[in-house]
């Protein structure tokens, strides 16, 4: 049972990485930092202990390694170094919300209803501190997304991948096609759980239209297939 609530669909939350190559900082937008940048970001970081942007930086390379690589390793070391970020400057919603998607993985992989809970008042409250921020709602939309529809948050990872889309305005057809697509999906698949089927079909459409040889448009027709299935 705890299991199942804490469990993570990884190739959802990966989303989060397609969706910020728009509005990456820290590092090459959708590439996952190598072994010998960390180490010299650690290195840096110890020596340099009150650094917000390197312990920031800092976490959330470990935090791509995990859901760029599965490196399980990476988990508790991001943990650490977002943690050590907001001691330094409390209320930074950016490192919030990456704790908060990080914090929800621990969570499954300890199977820990309490870390499940902090998770969720973590990204709830990196959206209280940013409503309006890209890279946060890319991120928590996709953390709440991937909870149990029991918890009723469904409806606000809708909200938050809209934002995104409202937020960028015209900027959203300059992303990559897969940036694109995948915050498209996204959206629809959170309308499927709330079980609007047709605003999740024009989702997935409006998705394909975009790129029909990507690989995210494998993804989109058998999400499309599935509401064949349905019907």
């Amino acid at each position: 049972m705890i299991n199942r609530i804490v469990a993570l669909s990884l190739s959802l939350v990966i989303s989060v990485l397609l969706c910020l190559r728009a509005v990456a900082q820290d590092f090459v937008p959708g590439e996952v930092p190598g072994q010998q940048e960390i180490a010299e970001l650690e290195k840096q970081a110890t020596a340099r202990p009150g650094d917000f942007h390197l312990a920031r930086k800092l976490g959330k390379a470990y935090f791509f390694q995990v859901f760029g690589e599965g490196r399980k390793s990476s988990i508790e070391k991001s943990v650490k170094w977002l943690e050590r970020a907001l001691e330094i400057k409390a209320g930074d919603a950016e490192t919030t919300a990456y704790l908060g998607a990080m914090t929800a993985i621990m969570a499954r992989e300890k199977r820990d209803l309490g870390l499940l809970n902090r998770a969720i008042e973590l990204s709830k409250r990196a959206e209280e501190l940013a409503p309006d921020d890209i890279a946060v709602l890319s991120v928590t939309g996709v953390t709440f997304l991937n909870l149990p529809e029991t918890l009723g948050l469904t409806a606000r990872a809708l909200e938050s991948m809209e934002k995104v889309r409202k937020r960028m305005g015209p900027a959203f057809s300059r992303m990559s096609h897969h940036g694109q697509q995948r915050v498209l999906l996204t959206e629809g698949q959170a309308y499927v759980k709330l079980k609007q089927v047709e605003k999740a079909r024009e989702c997935f459409e409006q998705a394909l239209k975009i790129d029909q040889e990507s690989v995210e448009a494998a993804l989109i027709k058998a999400e499309l297939e599935k509401l064949k299935a349905r019907s």
